[in-house]
Protein backbone atom coordinates (compact mmCIF):
# COMPACT_ATOMS: atom_id res chain seq x y z
CA UNK A 1 0.00 0.00 0.00
CA UNK A 2 1.54 3.80 -0.83
CA UNK A 3 1.46 6.33 1.11
CA UNK A 4 -1.80 8.16 1.73
CA UNK A 5 -1.05 11.58 -0.50
CA UNK A 6 -1.25 14.83 1.46
CA UNK A 7 -3.65 16.91 -0.32
CA UNK A 8 -2.54 20.29 -2.45
CA UNK A 9 -4.55 23.05 -4.44
CA UNK A 10 -8.08 22.07 -5.20
CA UNK A 11 -8.52 20.95 -8.80
CA UNK A 12 -5.27 18.42 -8.57
CA UNK A 13 -7.29 17.10 -5.15
CA UNK A 14 -9.94 16.84 -7.40
CA UNK A 15 -8.15 14.66 -10.44
CA UNK A 16 -6.01 12.60 -7.31
CA UNK A 17 -9.90 11.96 -5.87
CA UNK A 18 -10.41 10.10 -9.51
CA UNK A 19 -7.99 7.33 -8.82
CA UNK A 20 -8.79 6.57 -4.70
CA UNK A 21 -9.40 3.14 -4.27
CA UNK A 22 -9.71 3.68 -0.48
CA UNK A 23 -11.07 5.76 2.11
CA UNK A 24 -7.36 7.18 3.72
CA UNK A 25 -7.98 7.37 7.61
CA UNK A 26 -6.48 11.08 7.13
CA UNK A 27 -9.06 12.73 5.79
CA UNK A 28 -6.83 15.40 4.71
CA UNK A 29 -5.20 12.83 2.59
CA UNK A 30 -6.31 10.91 -0.46
CA UNK A 31 -5.01 7.21 -0.60
CA UNK A 32 -4.18 5.70 -4.05
CA UNK A 33 -3.04 2.25 -5.21
CA UNK A 34 0.54 1.66 -6.31
CA UNK A 35 -0.83 0.66 -10.18
CA UNK A 36 -0.56 4.06 -11.18
CA UNK A 37 2.69 5.22 -10.30
CA UNK A 38 5.55 5.38 -12.47
CA UNK A 39 7.17 1.85 -13.28
CA UNK A 40 10.50 2.03 -11.99
CA UNK A 41 13.45 1.77 -12.77
CA UNK A 42 12.21 2.21 -16.36
CA UNK A 43 11.29 5.72 -15.42
CA UNK A 44 13.51 6.42 -12.73
CA UNK A 45 14.22 10.08 -14.10
CA UNK A 46 10.22 10.87 -13.58
CA UNK A 47 9.79 9.55 -10.36
CA UNK A 48 13.15 10.34 -8.55
CA UNK A 49 12.47 13.88 -9.71
CA UNK A 50 9.00 14.73 -8.60
CA UNK A 51 9.02 12.89 -5.13
CA UNK A 52 11.27 14.87 -3.76
CA UNK A 53 9.35 18.14 -3.89
CA UNK A 54 7.31 17.49 -0.21
CA UNK A 55 6.46 15.08 2.30
CA UNK A 56 9.14 11.96 2.39
CA UNK A 57 11.63 13.03 -0.18
CA UNK A 58 11.75 9.09 -1.30
CA UNK A 59 8.03 8.76 -1.94
CA UNK A 60 5.46 9.87 -3.97
CA UNK A 61 3.12 11.07 -0.80
CA UNK A 62 2.14 14.52 -1.99
CA UNK A 63 -0.94 15.35 -4.33
CA UNK A 64 0.99 17.11 -6.62
CA UNK A 65 4.10 14.60 -7.30
CA UNK A 66 1.42 11.87 -8.33
CA UNK A 67 -0.53 14.46 -10.10
CA UNK A 68 3.32 15.17 -11.82
CA UNK A 69 4.40 11.48 -11.98
CA UNK A 70 0.42 10.05 -13.64
CA UNK A 71 0.92 13.01 -16.03
CA UNK A 72 4.52 12.72 -17.29
CA UNK A 73 4.72 8.96 -16.88
CA UNK A 74 4.35 7.17 -20.33
CA UNK A 75 3.16 4.17 -18.25
CA UNK A 76 0.45 5.72 -16.57
CA UNK A 77 -0.97 8.50 -18.22
CA UNK A 78 -2.70 5.80 -20.72
CA UNK A 79 -4.31 4.29 -17.91
CA UNK A 80 -5.04 6.87 -15.91
CA UNK A 81 -9.29 7.23 -15.37
CA UNK A 82 -11.02 8.59 -17.83
CA UNK A 83 -12.36 11.47 -15.53
CA UNK A 84 -8.91 11.59 -14.71
CA UNK A 85 -8.20 12.88 -17.70
CA UNK A 86 -10.69 14.79 -18.54
CA UNK A 87 -9.38 17.28 -15.87
CA UNK A 88 -5.65 16.85 -16.83
CA UNK A 89 -5.99 16.15 -21.01
CA UNK A 90 -2.63 14.32 -22.02
CA UNK A 91 -0.14 16.96 -23.73
CA UNK A 92 -2.07 19.81 -23.12
CA UNK A 93 -0.58 23.47 -22.45
CA UNK A 94 -3.43 24.16 -20.27
CA UNK A 95 -2.67 20.80 -18.51
CA UNK A 96 0.87 21.44 -18.13
CA UNK A 97 0.35 25.37 -16.71
CA UNK A 98 -2.03 23.86 -14.13
CA UNK A 99 0.39 21.65 -12.98
CA UNK A 100 2.72 24.41 -13.14
CA UNK A 101 1.12 27.55 -11.25
CA UNK A 102 0.76 24.79 -8.15
CA UNK A 103 4.68 23.88 -8.17
CA UNK A 104 5.21 27.56 -8.60
CA UNK A 105 3.03 28.02 -5.36
CA UNK A 106 4.90 26.06 -3.44
CA UNK A 107 8.10 27.83 -4.67
CA UNK A 108 7.13 30.89 -3.61
CA UNK A 109 5.91 29.18 -0.09
CA UNK A 110 9.08 27.70 0.61
CA UNK A 111 11.58 31.11 -0.61
CA UNK A 112 9.50 32.76 1.78
CA UNK A 113 9.42 29.98 4.83
CA UNK A 114 13.03 28.96 4.08
CA UNK A 115 14.95 31.10 2.10
CA UNK A 116 17.85 29.08 2.85
CA UNK A 117 17.12 26.30 1.52
CA UNK A 118 18.77 25.97 -1.57
CA UNK A 119 18.55 21.94 -1.92
CA UNK A 120 14.24 22.07 -2.00
CA UNK A 121 14.35 25.86 -3.84
CA UNK A 122 16.46 23.30 -6.50
CA UNK A 123 14.68 20.87 -6.45
CA UNK A 124 11.22 22.96 -7.38
CA UNK A 125 13.51 24.68 -10.07
CA UNK A 126 14.07 21.96 -11.68
CA UNK A 127 10.47 20.63 -11.84
CA UNK A 128 9.60 23.75 -13.34
CA UNK A 129 12.38 23.38 -16.45
CA UNK A 130 11.21 19.80 -16.62
CA UNK A 131 7.35 20.82 -17.04
CA UNK A 132 8.90 23.54 -19.25
CA UNK A 133 11.31 21.25 -21.20
CA UNK A 134 8.27 18.52 -21.66
CA UNK A 135 5.11 20.58 -22.53
CA UNK A 136 6.75 23.66 -24.62
CA UNK A 137 5.85 26.57 -22.42
CA UNK A 138 8.59 28.67 -21.13
CA UNK A 139 9.71 30.56 -17.81
CA UNK A 140 8.05 33.51 -18.45
CA UNK A 141 4.49 31.80 -19.86
CA UNK A 142 4.74 29.66 -16.31
CA UNK A 143 4.77 32.91 -14.15
CA UNK A 144 2.28 34.96 -16.21
CA UNK A 145 0.04 31.74 -15.74
CA UNK A 146 0.47 32.28 -11.43
CA UNK A 147 0.06 36.02 -11.94
CA UNK A 148 -3.48 35.51 -13.74
CA UNK A 149 -4.19 32.57 -11.87
CA UNK A 150 -3.51 32.95 -8.26
CA UNK A 151 -6.20 35.13 -7.23
CA UNK A 152 -8.83 33.29 -8.21
CA UNK A 153 -7.12 30.41 -6.26
CA UNK A 154 -6.94 31.79 -3.13
CA UNK A 155 -10.43 32.88 -3.41
CA UNK A 156 -12.07 29.98 -3.90
CA UNK A 157 -10.10 28.62 -0.51
CA UNK A 158 -11.14 31.84 1.17
CA UNK A 159 -14.65 31.17 0.23
CA UNK A 160 -14.70 27.64 1.26
CA UNK A 161 -12.96 27.94 4.38
CA UNK A 162 -15.39 31.24 5.48
CA UNK A 163 -18.55 29.75 4.72
CA UNK A 164 -18.46 26.93 7.00
CA UNK A 165 -18.31 26.40 10.93
CA UNK A 166 -17.27 23.37 13.20
CA UNK A 167 -18.61 22.71 16.81
CA UNK A 168 -19.56 19.78 19.06
CA UNK A 169 -23.16 18.44 19.35
CA UNK A 170 -24.25 15.86 22.01
CA UNK A 171 -22.95 12.80 20.28
CA UNK A 172 -21.48 14.07 17.07
CA UNK A 173 -18.67 16.32 15.95
CA UNK A 174 -20.52 18.66 12.98
CA UNK A 175 -19.64 21.09 10.76
CA UNK A 176 -22.18 23.71 9.25
CA UNK A 177 -21.63 24.39 5.73
CA UNK A 178 -23.00 27.68 3.63
CA UNK A 179 -23.52 27.13 -0.18
CA UNK A 180 -23.43 30.35 -2.49
CA UNK A 181 -27.26 29.96 -2.87
CA UNK A 182 -27.91 30.38 1.29
CA UNK A 183 -28.19 26.53 1.48
CA UNK A 184 -26.97 24.37 4.66
CA UNK A 185 -25.05 21.46 4.94
CA UNK A 186 -24.57 19.61 8.26
CA UNK A 187 -22.05 17.19 8.28
CA UNK A 188 -21.12 14.75 11.38
CA UNK A 189 -19.42 12.63 12.72
CA UNK A 190 -19.90 10.07 15.44
CA UNK A 191 -17.66 8.52 17.74
CA UNK A 192 -16.48 5.99 15.59
CA UNK A 193 -15.65 8.11 12.89
CA UNK A 194 -18.66 7.33 10.69
CA UNK A 195 -19.59 10.96 8.65
CA UNK A 196 -23.38 11.68 7.59
CA UNK A 197 -24.68 14.37 6.34
CA UNK A 198 -28.02 16.09 5.61
CA UNK A 199 -28.26 17.48 2.05
CA UNK A 200 -28.20 21.11 1.08
CA UNK A 201 -31.51 23.15 2.44
CA UNK A 202 -32.90 26.15 3.60
CA UNK A 203 -31.45 26.64 7.75
CA UNK A 204 -35.16 26.31 8.52
CA UNK A 205 -35.76 23.23 6.69
CA UNK A 206 -32.35 21.73 7.82
CA UNK A 207 -33.66 22.30 11.38
CA UNK A 208 -36.87 21.19 10.65
CA UNK A 209 -34.86 17.78 8.88
CA UNK A 210 -33.32 17.35 12.31
CA UNK A 211 -35.98 17.26 14.63
CA UNK A 212 -37.38 14.34 12.48
CA UNK A 213 -33.79 13.04 12.54
CA UNK A 214 -32.60 9.79 15.18
CA UNK A 215 -30.12 11.11 16.75
CA UNK A 216 -30.11 14.86 18.09
CA UNK A 217 -31.00 16.18 20.79
CA UNK A 218 -33.20 19.17 20.84
CA UNK A 219 -30.48 21.00 22.18
CA UNK A 220 -28.69 20.09 18.82
CA UNK A 221 -31.29 21.86 16.58
CA UNK A 222 -30.65 25.41 18.78
CA UNK A 223 -27.01 24.52 18.25
CA UNK A 224 -27.15 24.69 14.56
CA UNK A 225 -29.28 27.64 14.62
CA UNK A 226 -26.95 29.37 17.04
CA UNK A 227 -23.57 28.29 14.69
CA UNK A 228 -25.22 29.13 11.42
CA UNK A 229 -24.94 32.77 13.41
CA UNK A 230 -21.40 32.20 13.02
CA UNK A 231 -20.82 31.94 9.84
CA UNK A 232 -17.64 34.60 9.05
CA UNK A 233 -19.11 34.91 5.33
CA UNK A 234 -22.60 35.44 6.13
CA UNK A 235 -21.81 37.84 8.89
CA UNK A 236 -19.36 40.07 7.14
CA UNK A 237 -21.70 40.08 3.93
CA UNK A 238 -24.62 41.45 6.62
CA UNK A 239 -22.05 44.22 7.83
CA UNK A 240 -21.74 45.46 4.44
CA UNK A 241 -25.23 45.94 3.82
CA UNK A 242 -26.64 46.69 6.69
CA UNK A 243 -23.22 48.69 8.23
CA UNK A 244 -21.51 49.41 5.20
CA UNK A 245 -18.25 47.80 6.20
CA UNK A 246 -16.17 46.72 3.69
CA UNK A 247 -16.61 43.20 3.24
CA UNK A 248 -13.97 40.70 5.35
CA UNK A 249 -13.98 38.37 3.04
CA UNK A 250 -12.87 40.61 -0.16
CA UNK A 251 -10.43 42.23 2.01
CA UNK A 252 -8.51 38.82 3.30
CA UNK A 253 -8.45 37.22 -0.15
CA UNK A 254 -6.58 40.91 -2.01
CA UNK A 255 -4.20 40.51 1.05
CA UNK A 256 -3.37 36.58 0.62
CA UNK A 257 -3.09 37.25 -3.20
CA UNK A 258 -0.73 40.28 -3.04
CA UNK A 259 1.33 38.08 -0.96
CA UNK A 260 1.60 34.98 -3.07
CA UNK A 261 1.92 37.75 -6.15
CA UNK A 262 5.02 39.86 -3.54
CA UNK A 263 5.78 37.84 -0.92
CA UNK A 264 7.57 40.47 1.15
CA UNK A 265 7.58 40.82 4.75
CA UNK A 266 5.19 44.21 4.44
CA UNK A 267 2.66 41.84 2.52
CA UNK A 268 3.17 39.24 5.12
CA UNK A 269 2.19 41.73 8.02
CA UNK A 270 -1.48 42.16 7.15
CA UNK A 271 -2.09 38.74 7.55
CA UNK A 272 -0.65 38.98 11.12
CA UNK A 273 -2.32 42.64 11.11
CA UNK A 274 -5.77 40.61 10.43
CA UNK A 275 -5.20 37.72 12.80
CA UNK A 276 -4.10 40.40 15.22
CA UNK A 277 -7.09 42.33 14.98
CA UNK A 278 -9.38 39.46 15.84
CA UNK A 279 -7.53 38.75 18.72
CA UNK A 280 -7.11 42.08 20.29
CA UNK A 281 -11.54 42.38 20.11
CA UNK A 282 -11.23 38.86 21.40
CA UNK A 283 -8.90 39.66 24.72
CA UNK A 284 -11.18 42.70 24.91
CA UNK A 285 -14.34 40.43 24.79
CA UNK A 286 -15.90 43.18 23.30
CA UNK A 287 -19.70 42.07 21.91
CA UNK A 288 -19.38 37.89 21.58
CA UNK A 289 -16.22 36.86 21.49
CA UNK A 290 -16.98 33.38 20.26
CA UNK A 291 -17.55 35.14 16.89
CA UNK A 292 -13.24 36.20 16.88
CA UNK A 293 -12.48 33.04 17.54
CA UNK A 294 -14.40 31.81 14.70
CA UNK A 295 -12.72 33.91 12.10
CA UNK A 296 -9.28 32.88 13.65
CA UNK A 297 -9.94 29.34 13.29
CA UNK A 298 -11.14 29.93 10.20
CA UNK A 299 -7.96 32.13 9.43
CA UNK A 300 -5.69 29.43 10.49
CA UNK A 301 -7.97 26.48 8.33
CA UNK A 302 -7.54 28.83 5.05
CA UNK A 303 -3.60 29.14 5.66
CA UNK A 304 -3.41 25.44 6.58
CA UNK A 305 -5.46 24.70 2.92
CA UNK A 306 -2.83 26.90 1.50
CA UNK A 307 0.21 26.02 3.04
CA UNK A 308 0.61 24.07 6.73
CA UNK A 309 4.03 25.86 6.76
CA UNK A 310 2.60 29.41 6.43
CA UNK A 311 -0.24 28.76 8.81
CA UNK A 312 2.21 27.84 11.81
CA UNK A 313 4.74 30.57 10.82
CA UNK A 314 1.54 33.07 10.92
CA UNK A 315 0.07 31.06 14.59
CA UNK A 316 3.64 30.80 16.17
CA UNK A 317 4.62 34.65 15.06
CA UNK A 318 1.33 35.56 17.00
CA UNK A 319 2.42 34.49 20.38
CA UNK A 320 5.61 36.52 19.90
CA UNK A 321 4.44 40.11 18.73
CA UNK A 322 2.63 43.01 20.63
CA UNK A 323 -0.96 41.74 19.43
CA UNK A 324 -2.18 45.60 19.90
CA UNK A 325 0.25 47.03 18.00
CA UNK A 326 0.19 44.79 15.63
CA UNK A 327 -3.78 45.14 15.37
CA UNK A 328 -2.89 49.17 15.27
CA UNK A 329 -0.68 48.75 12.63
CA UNK A 330 -3.83 48.24 9.86
CA UNK A 331 -5.72 51.85 9.79
CA UNK A 332 -6.99 51.75 6.52
CA UNK A 333 -10.71 51.15 6.76
CA UNK A 334 -10.82 48.08 4.89
CA UNK A 335 -9.63 46.18 7.81
CA UNK A 336 -12.74 46.93 9.58
CA UNK A 337 -14.65 43.75 9.70
CA UNK A 338 -11.65 42.76 11.67
CA UNK A 339 -12.45 44.60 14.63
CA UNK A 340 -15.82 45.19 14.91
CA UNK A 341 -17.50 43.00 17.51
CA UNK A 342 -19.66 40.60 16.69
CA UNK A 343 -23.40 42.34 18.84
CA UNK A 344 -22.07 45.50 16.44
CA UNK A 345 -23.78 43.68 13.56
CA UNK A 346 -25.36 40.10 13.30
CA UNK A 347 -24.98 36.83 11.86
CA UNK A 348 -27.31 35.78 9.04
CA UNK A 349 -27.50 37.20 5.31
Amino acid sequence: MPPALVRSVSYLNEYAQKFAHRQATDPNKIQVSYKYYPAYPAEAEIYDRVMALGGDLEEIDTVLEFALATYYSPSVVSIRPPDATELLPANNRNSALKLSLAVYKELVEIKFLDSNNRNAIGRYEGVLKFISDNSGISRADIEAYFRQGIGALVAETVDAEFNKISFPLYRYNAILTRTTGNQYILSYKDVNDVVKELPPASLETLLATMRRTSGFETSDVDTVNAQAALIPAAVYARWQRELGIINGLDTLKNALTDFYLAPTQANYNILLGIYAKNRAVELGNQGNALFQRTVINRLVTTLSSLNNGLAEKVTGDMQRVNIRNTAAALTDAKYQAFSTPFGVGGGRD
